[in-house]
């Protein structure tokens, strides 16, 4: 039984955490559905972006290059509108698929337990039925003794007690 509240707390406490977690879940989903309304505003051509590192390499060798990956490292907030919300907003999400995957083993967990626990009560309530059939059958056992004992035996040593107290009177 006891063991039956230890797990019965541990699951609580857990369950507790996966409510947490998914509200923190669900409000990091609100803000990637406002930053994407924000994106969706901002156009950035595909000129902008490269994305082959030998271009980006040979391009590094060019002066004028270097100044515009300097100018948009210290200024692509203003040019990239929302480029560090998005940042921070990935980095929760890596975060929260790390939290929820330890969710998802703490309900393995839990469940594990719940089975543990229904096995030991399923186990507790046959023992139980057992102790019950065993202080029945005790109880019956100890009954029919005392009376087998109290009319063949103590019932016969009471009556010689008395004739043998009359037989002494009477001398």
């Amino acid at each position: 039984m006891i063991l039956h509240y230890e797990y019965s707390l541990e699951a609580d406490q857990t369950r507790l955490e996966v409510d947490r977690l998914s509200y923190s879940i669900d409000a990091l989903s609100e803000s990637f559905e406002a930053l994407g309304e924000k994106l969706s505003k901002v156009v950035i051509s595909d000129e902008e972006v490269a994305y082959d590192i030998s271009v980006i390499k040979e391009n590094l060798k060019n002066e004028e290059y270097r100044e515009h990956v300097k100018f948009m490292h210290e200024y692509g907030d203003y040019v990239v509108p929302y480029r560090s919300e998005q940042i921070e907003l990935k980095r929760l999400a890596n975060e929260h698929e790390d939290e929820i995957h330890q969710l998802k083993l703490e309900n393995i967990y839990i469940a594990k337990l719940k089975e543990r626990i229904n096995h030991l009560l399923n186990r507790s309530e046959v023992l139980d039925s057992i102790s019950l059939i065993g202080i029945v059958v005790g109880t019956l056992l100890a009954l029919l003794g005392f009376s087998f004992w109290y009319f063949k035996v103590q019932r016969l040593l009471d009556l010689k007690l008395k004739l043998e107290m009359h037989d002494s009177s009477l001398r």
